[in-house]
């Protein structure tokens, strides 16, 4: 049972690729441009000292 079960959950982690199309070269350029404007913003990156989850209202675990 637990083998079946598990073929069934990949079967389903897998569906939504059937009709994977890859990124078109307008995409690629438009995820190019995106992380150029990212990179040149000199944000500061997490350092994973979880004093977001003080403030979140959800308790959403953001650095995980």
């Amino acid at each position: 049972m637990k083998c079946r079960l598990q073929n069934t959950q990949l079967q389903d982690n897998l569906s939504f690729m059937k009709d994977f199309q890859p990124l078109s070269t307008k995409e690629q350029e438009a995820v190019k441009q995106v992380t150029e404007i990212f990179k040149s913003k000199n944000f500061i990156p997490c350092i994973a000292c979880r004093y977001c989850m003080e403030k979140c209202p959800k308790n959403i675990a953001i650095p995980d």
